[in-house]
């Protein structure tokens, strides 16, 4: 409010310019289309499918029951380094 009452009078008598006015902006893209719904038959689909075939890759070790404290082992997808000869 302040600024008005500053602006404005100097804008009057000429001593201020007024700002210019901002350009117009174009849609550049279209909105975006709506996700599918998890509720989607397709989508569980794909979901369950996804999950088996990481189930399946990660093998027969998976499955088999970790103690109270945990795994203590590496993952059985990460790579594991060995030294040659050994």
């Amino acid at each position: 409010m302040c600024g008005n009452l500053i602006t404005q009078p100097l804008q009057a008598i000429g001593l201020l310019p007024e700002p210019p006015k901002p350009p117009k902006v174009e849609q550049i893209a279209p909105p975006p289309q709506q996700a599918p719904a998890m509720s989607d038959p397709a989508v569980a689909r794909a979901q369950n499918r996804e999950r088996a075939r990481l189930a399946a890759a990660r093998g027969r070790q998976s499955t088999i029951l970790t103690s109270p404290q945990g795994t203590t082992s590496v993952s059985p997808t990460a790579p594991v380094k060995t030294l040659l000869g050994s």
